[in-house]
């Protein structure tokens, strides 16, 4: 596996989910990102589903115990608004997995083979999404 891993030229392994973003990905360019909510939502439409997009971020504490989450605020009210001004509704899982963390001690993402809090959605994680859609 190492050997194949160590030739892979199109992916290489990085420590952490977020190390795979390329800087500046997330910057909305106006036309781009208001085609692709435009046509995500006609495409809704003609089938008739309203377009939701669910938001959850990956978060830590930092060495004073406070929360930080990985999304840039200003990207992330902007996203939002972006969505809002096309119809496209908008659901935050992430107030619920930070709640579950503080008040249960319990991580929405890793595994018993990965770093708590980091890497792919869990058991908990899924479940936390799914009853945050449920209440909206």
């Amino acid at each position: 596996m190492q050997l194949f891993m160590k030739k892979l030229k199109t992916v290489k392994s990085k420590p952490s989910a977020s190390d795979y973003i390329i800087p500046g990905s997330f910057n909305l360019t106006g036309q781009r990102d208001v085609f692709l909510y435009r046509n995500v939502k006609k495409i809704c439409e003609e089938k008739g589903i309203e377009p939701i997009i669910l938001l959850h971020e990956r978060f830590w504490e930092d060495k004073d115990r406070n929360i930080v989450t990985e999304m840039n605020k200003t990207y992330k009210d902007a996203f939002v608004k972006c969505c809002e001004d096309n119809d496209v509704k908008v659901i935050d899982a992430t107030p619920d997995m930070i709640s579950a963390y503080k008040e249960n001690f319990e991580c929405s993402y890793g595994f018993s083979n990965t770093k708590p809090g980091d890497g792919h959605l869990n058991k908990t994680g899924h479940r936390i999404i799914a009853e945050t859609i449920y209440r909206k």
